[in-house]
């Protein structure tokens, strides 16, 4: 179930790169910086228009005619946003179980280091990690979640605040969720005094 709905949120990712990249080609085309004369343009501009056209086509028959003012690709962004909020939260109850009871603390002490949970809000301007819920931590990245850049991002983040090198420093769950898990590995008495200086008083 977690993998089904992981790519779910994959494919809504890919959308939202298609649905930008050609807002910006057709900018770029409108401005004359890019002509659709060049065989390589127009094959990728017409193969953008293929994906997205029956994902617009529904909704220009729903929305008023603002002549040139073509307002779907917003409407189809804000529905990505939505759905992508939806399938974090149901990510989230999936692997670590809908109920309070059942939710996991920001951080928890093992053997050879903690586990600590924490949300990313990829594209989030600069990075930085700071408490979040007593479920979990809060990162901003700056990178975008595509490639793994934003689990990239993450792990020297987290390695640079708990003053580990990059290979103490794993995801354990959630590698394509926003809500990941990970274990810093170290002294974990050390590693919890620092976490409890970030979030304040012990979830």
């Amino acid at each position: 179930m977690v993998l089904i709905l992981q790519i779910l949120q994959i494919l809504l990712n890919v959308v939202w790169w298609i649905i930008i990249v050609q807002a910006i080609l057709s900018w770029l085309i409108a401005f004359n910086v890019i002509n659709t004369s060049n065989d390589f343009i127009r094959s990728v501009w017409y193969a953008l228009q293929k994906m997205t056209d029956p994902l617009y086509r529904p909704i220009r028959r729903i929305l008023p005619d603002f002549g040139a003012l073509d307002l779907s690709p917003m409407v189809v962004l804000l529905a990505v946003i939505i759905l992508g909020k939806i399938l974090d939260t149901a990510i989230a109850n999936a692997m670590y179980g809908g109920g309070r009871r059942r939710l996991m603390p920001a951080w928890t002490a093992s053997d050879d280091g903690i586990r600590i949970a924490v949300r990313v809000t990829p594209r989030g301007g600069r990075d930085a990690l700071s408490a979040g819920t007593e479920e979990h931590f809060a990162a901003r990245l700056s990178a975008p979640p595509v490639d793994g850049a934003a689990n990239a991002a993450l792990i020297p983040l987290v390695a640079n605040h708990f003053g580990v090198p990059k290979r103490a420093v794993s995801i354990v769950a959630g590698d394509t969720a926003r809500l990941k898990r990970l274990h810093v590995a170290g002294d974990p008495h050390i590693l919890a005094r620092i976490a409890q200086a970030l979030y304040g008083d012990r979830p």
